[in-house]
């Protein structure tokens, strides 16, 4: 049994000593950290790739850190991830926290150059990245371009608002099947916090469709009515159809749970209306506005066009749509 206890004993010393080796103080401790001469400099720059690690300043404030492969506290950035440079060595910048390699750095042209095509299409959720390339072509455009065919903007819903009038919280579709009434839901009860409310917003002749938007405390969505039938097709985002009539495609944010949706629908036939699902997805990081002075819209040349950030970089300091922001359009490949 002593002997026993003294092998034990000889192994609790070693392993004292190898955490001395692994945490080493004083001189020792240039053997793990090499050191770098930092030149001061005050500057906003941007994470180019997920997954970009920042390394946590040592608590003695040293201004050396480890090798990347060595254990130290890091902290995991996104793609557009704003940050403050206080100053740059030869292979690192230096942050209010930590440091980042320099190549993981850029301005932002440097971010925006990363967003290529191929990007913005593999930055899809789920094994569908295969699908949306073989629908959809989407590539990044300039602010002028955006502008120039804002200009050619197709529009083809119908704002007559007061056509179908809101009785006593109820709206009628007189269809020619049936009648279809969509009536709301207001609770008086404080525990309540999911009142319903509809409001008709007009009607999109070219696929013969009435369009609501169903508004809850939580959610917006979209109610394709169908003059026919009265079948009803509920989107989580405005279904802007194609410029050819042959396609519908829904973009944006879910005002819920905060999904960023792509779909992409092909339209099989009109009276009744019949569609075919050919995408749907999400996008992992990048998401686009709509806004009244910067909105989605389909133009005459038959792509969608919509303004678009990468999500670190969506909001402002002040939490409003960041007004540093990119353009694209979206093709869809003739099947």
């Amino acid at each position: 049994m002593k002997y026993f206890i003294s092998f034990i004993l000889i192994l609790l010393l070693a392993g004292c000593n190898l955490f001395q080796k692994q945490q080493p103080a004083g001189e020792s401790v240039a053997s793990f950290w090499k050191e770098e001469v930092f030149v001061p400099m005050d500057k906003e720059l941007y994470v180019l790739e997920d997954g970009v690690t920042e390394l946590y300043v040592p608590e003695d404030g040293v201004t050396r850190y480890r090798s990347l492969d060595d254990s130290i506290s890091t902290f995991t950035l996104s793609m557009g991830y704003k940050v403050r440079v206080i100053a740059q060595g030869e292979r690192f910048y230096k942050t209010e926290r930590g440091y980042i390699e320099k190549k993981d750095m850029g301005d932002w042209e440097a971010l925006k150059s990363k967003m290529t095509g191929e990007v913005l299409v593999e930055s899809i959720y789920g094994d569908i990245s295969d699908t949306i390339s073989k629908y959809l072509d989407i590539d990044q455009v300039s602010s002028e371009e955006y502008q120039e065919a804002l200009k050619n903007k197709v529009d083809f819903l119908q704002r007559d608002t007061l056509a179908i009038v809101k009785k006593k919280g109820k709206l009628t579709f007189v269809c020619k099947q049936r009648t279809v009434y969509l009536k709301d839901d207001i609770s008086e009860l404080a525990d309540k916090h999911f009142d319903m409310i509809y409001t008709y917003l007009g009607n999109i002749p070219a696929i013969d469709q009435y369009v609501v938007l169903e508004d809850t405390e939580r959610s917006l969505a979209y109610i394709l009515i169908d003059k026919t039938t009265g079948e009803k097709r509920r989107f989580e985002k405005f279904p802007f159809l194609s410029a050819d009539k042959r396609y519908i495609i829904n973009i944006g944010r879910d005002y819920y749970d905060l999904d960023r949706l792509i779909s992409l629908y092909r339209i099989e036939h009109i009276q009744p209306l019949k569609i075919d699902t050919l995408v749907e997805g999400y996008t992992k990081s990048w998401d686009v506005y709509d806004l009244d002075k910067e909105p989605i819209f389909f133009s005459k040349n038959d792509y969608l066009y919509a303004p678009m950030n990468v999500l670190s970089n969506f909001f402002d300091e002040h939490n409003n749509p960041n007004k540093q922001r990119m353009y694209i359009k979206i093709g869809i490949r003739n099947q």
